[in-house]
């Protein structure tokens, strides 16, 4: 099987530490490689970068709807 993840790279990531953020951006750059695969070369558990992943969408959530929040709509003609 090829080597899909360089020595020097893992080594970085198995840091104490761990730096999930940077395991991150490096799995979203590389989809041939998936999350399972990368942490159990690693030795974390998938559950941290699944979880990691979920709070970074929450987070832009919640901005995207103070940003909705603070805009001011239009008047609507009233109703008849």
């Amino acid at each position: 099987m090829k080597n899909l993840v360089s020595p020097e790279v893992l080594e970085s990531f198995m840091v104490a530490p761990i730096p999930i953020k940077e395991i991150v951006e490096f799995l979203d750059g590389r989809p041939e490689i998936s999350t399972h695969y990368l942490c159990k070369l690693i030795g974390i558990p998938p559950r941290k970068i699944y979880d990691h992943r979920s709070n970074k969408k929450r987070r832009c959530n919640i901005n995207d709807t103070k940003d909705s929040q603070n805009t001011v709509l239009p008047k609507v003609a009233s109703k008849k």
